[in-house]
């Protein structure tokens, strides 16, 4: 799944449920984009519960580890409106 943020946008996606496999850890992978010209976003800020990464040069960020639950996830950088799924 792609994320596009777009300046002064605000969206509401809902909650990430999250099942677990045989009891191991949850992830969550995926590309933020810039809606206006399609490239990934470096930099921005996604977080789970307690924990958060960092998307790459790319937009692309993967956060592995996480217990199974429901979470609100959210992403966000300077310059871009704030959005939580």
């Amino acid at each position: 799944m792609s994320i596009t943020l777009a300046p002064g946008e605000a969206r509401n996606l809902g909650t990430v449920y999250l099942a677990p496999i045989t009891g191991e850890p949850a992830s969550i992978y995926g590309r933020v984009v810039d809606s206006d010209t399609g490239s990934g976003i470096s930099g921005v800020l996604v977080q789970v519960g307690g924990y958060s990464g960092y998307t790459n040069s790319s937009g692309d960020y993967d956060i592995t580890g996480i217990p199974a639950g429901n979470y609100t996830v959210t992403f966000s950088k300077a310059g871009y409106e704030t959005m939580a799924i």
